[in-house]
Formats: C-alpha cells, structure tokens, sequence
C-alpha cells in the first residue's frame, strides 16, 4: 500500500526479520559456511552452525523442498545491521516514492505532519530484527548475540531456514520483482511467504515439542507467529501508528491464517506448490482465501492524474487493494465499518502528483456492483469529517468541497466506480470534467475474468 508496505514489501530481505538457510540432499559437504567476513569477525568460531544444519535437515524434509546447495552466513552487530538496512532502503525505494507517500499519509490524517517516516522504519526494523537475508547475495545475515537454544529461538530458524528453501526452488527476488510496481500484489505475496514460513515453523516445533495435531498449536500459539507478538515488547513498534504495526504483522499473521487454511483442508506441502505457481495477487485474496480459490482476479486500473496538471510529476503511484482502504477507514472510523466498507474491492490506482500548485492526491478504484461502491464512498465521505473537511457540502454520489486551507476535494461515485482527488486548487478545478469522463472510460471497461484455482 503505502509506505509501510513499500519498506516492507520491496526490501523483503529485511522485512520478513527472518532470514534463510538451505539444505543438499546427501553429502558429506557442510550444509552452512561462514561468509570470509564472518570467520573475520567471529574469529571462525561459530559453535551454533551445526545446530543450524540439524534444523535445516529437519525442515527440508518436513517442507519437501530438498536443499539444493549450501547457504553463506554472515554475522553483524547492531551498528553495522543498521548501515545495511538504510543502505537497502536508499538503494531500493526511490527518494520520491517515500517522500510521496510520508507526504499520503499526513494528508490522510495517519500520520503526523512532523513525522519523520524514512528514519521511524529503519530504526524500527533495527530493532525488532535478529536476522535477515539478502536475496541478492543469497546470504543469511544473523546478529552477534542472537541465541538459538530453547523452541522459540529453534522457531525462529526453522522459519529463516523455510525461506532459504524457497528461495532456492521459487526465486524470490524474481518471484516478488513480478509485482515490484503493484504495493497490493507484492503484499499479498509475502504474505503468502512468511505465512508458508511461519506455518512450516509451527508444524517443525510441533514435531519437537509435542504430538499434538496442527491445529492445537495453532490455537496455542494464536493466529500470529510468536515473533511478531513479541513485536509488542519492542519500544519502537509500541509506538508506531496502528496501521504500521498491522502492516508489519500482516504478512505473518494474515499470511500464516491463509496458509493454514490449505493445510487444514488436506493439502500436502507438495500441494503447497500450486499457491506459487498461481501465486495470491490481492491482499483481498490474503484475508478471503475464497476470492483466491474461486479465481477472482484483481483488475487492473490505469489511469494517471499526470496529463491533467501541467508541470506535474507523478512522485508514487501504485495499488492501494482491500487492506489500505480498510486501514484507512479504521483511522477514523469503526472499525468494523471500515472493514465492511472495504470488502467489496476490486482494483484501484492511487498516485501522488507534485504540482507547481502543490500535492496532489488521486485515488481510482473499482468495485465489485455499485452497492459495494456506494458502501465504500459513504464510509470515505463520513472519514472526512475527522479530517480537516466538511463533507456535509458533498452529496450521496459525490461534489466538492473546501478543506480548511481552501483546497478542494473533489469525489465521484458512478456505478461500481470511485474517484476521488484531495488537495486540488483553484486552477486544477477547470480540468475536472475532462477527468471525469477520461476516468468513466476507463472504469466502463469489461471485468477481466479469473481462472479458479486447480484443486490438488
């Protein structure tokens, strides 16, 4: 979606706060090796790399993903975690598309207006993570100090070693580079990522600790894997604004309830392999498995605000899906409201212009009939009454009106489509109509349709 998303989607080396390992499936060979920085800074003496390769053994069987070659570990202190994450992050997300969305946000009322977003998520990943991976280097990064005796920490492995497994059989920088450009997508399938990690870790700690069936360790543990409740002990986390603190444990908590369900359903984890060869496009399809498995597909929306603003550029654009909109309705609204009003979602683009006028802020969306259209226009309508808007100048099915600055927020709903664009002046008022119609365009257009998922 957003900021959130983007850090954490796009830099999935260091958002997943997991790591990965791999495993050979029969030689003599070690199965882990020191980086030659590692043996630099540990003196080549890393005790815990055999416990590691028990671990790994162990899930690669449970996983039936064999190991196809060995996995380099480095090891880093806190300072040195710290330059690597803000080096990602530049190197990564474009300046424009953070100062963009920082910009989304203040204006959406989510965050404050002195909020330094860039800084906030380096420092709390520092210090939350234990670990990363880089898939570029293909180099499982732990920190100095991070123990690994006792189920919690075992756990934790197992779930960096799950991902090194996929890393090897899926490709997942290509795998997550599909939906580079769609926030929404790229979601959805990390989600699908570190749900498949987190719920392989629990059924790894459930053959360790105690033969119960899958699903009482599920309940034991709840619908979030035990490193993201711990999230909760951390400061930084503590205080971050709601929607970051749920952007963050999606992946975890929503993917691992979506996984989860296939298991429960009788799926093998050689099953599994289907989820990646027709791979959740929508974080609708994260929070409604069904959508998935009837093969309701997403559809696309291209439309851009940028030849409508002379001198404009276009600092991010991309899709917000089904979770934005209800975080952005539970900001202000109850929650339950929020997530009913997002529910019917089908396809959306947002963007953020700069113009010589200022910010502007675009969002198109598609819904699923015009009831659910309606729905969703009049929870945002209510939304502006928290902000600093008077919706009561705005009709059932759109109008404009002035904000406290005299900026204007013109919205529409017509039929099963919404748009909706903040922060406009005086001068961007004249192009209205010609946006209007361009935008009716392209939401008359035909439904693409999906394909269900084959059953295994």
């Amino acid at each position: 979606m957003n900021a959130a998303k983007t850090l954490k989607l796009t830099a999935f080396s260091f958002l997943s706060a997991f790591s990965l390992l791999l495993l050979q499936p029969v030689l003599a060979a070690p199965l882990v090796e020191l980086t030659p920085e590692a043996k630099q800074n540990t003196s080549g003496a890393f005790k815990e790399l055999k416990q590691i390769e028990k671990i790994l053994s162990d899930v690669a069987k449970l996983r039936d993903l064999p190991v196809k070659r060995p996995i380099q570990i480095g090891v880093l202190d806190r300072s040195q975690l710290e330059k690597t994450l803000a080096k990602q992050i530049n190197e990564e997300i474009p300046a424009n598309k953070i100062k963009g969305e920082t910009a989304l946000y203040r204006q959406l009322g989510m965050l404050p207006k002195d909020f330094n977003y860039q800084k906030f998520m380096v420092d709390l990943y520092t210090e939350q993570i234990g670990g990363f991976y880089d898939p570029k280097t293909r180099e499982l990064n732990l920190i100095k100090g991070t123990p690994l005796t006792g189920l919690d920490q075992q756990m934790l492995i197992a779930h960096e070693l799950t991902h090194a497994l996929q890393d090897q059989h899926y490709e997942l920088q290509k795998y997550l580079s599909q939906g580079s450009e769609n926030d929404d997508q790229n979601l959805a399938r990390t989600s699908l990522i570190e749900g498949d990690a987190t719920v392989t870790a629990m059924e790894y700690i459930q053959q360790r600790a105690e033969n119960k069936p899958v699903q009482g360790l599920f309940e034991m543990l709840g619908s979030v894997v035990n490193s993201a409740r711990q999230m909760q002990s951390f400061e930084k986390f503590r205080s971050a604004p709601k929607f970051i603190q749920e952007s963050l444990t999606f992946p975890y908590d929503q993917g691992s309830q979506f996984v989860n369900a296939f298991r429960q359903d009788g799926w093998s984890w050689s099953d599994i392999k289907l989820l990646y060869t027709n791979p959740p496009n929508a974080t609708e399809h994260i929070l409604h498995p069904s959508t998935y498995l009837e093969g309701q597909a997403p559809q696309p929306v291209n439309f851009s605000l940028k030849n409508y603003f002379k001198g404009s550029t276009v600092l991010t654009g991309s899709v917000w899906g089904e979770l934005s909109y209800r975080q952005y309705l539970a900001h202000h609204l109850d929650w339950r409201e929020a997530k009913d009003a997002a529910q019917g979602w089908q396809g959306d683009r947002y963007e953020v212009l700069e113009t010589p006028q200022g910010k502007v802020y675009g969002f198109f969306s598609r819904w699923d009939n015009p009831e659910e259209a309606k729905a969703f226009f009049s929870a945002w309508r209510k939304s502006l009454s928290k902000r600093e808007y008077s919706a009561s100048g705005m009709t059932a099915t759109g109008g404009q009106i002035r904000s406290k600055d005299n900026h204007i927020l013109w919205a529409e709903q017509k039929g099963a489509s919404v748009a909706i664009i903040e922060n406009l002046s005086f001068a961007h008022s004249s192009s209205l109509a010609a946006i209007a119609k361009a935008w009716q365009a392209e939401a008359s257009k035909a439904a693409t349709p999906g394909k269900p998922l084959p059953r295994p």
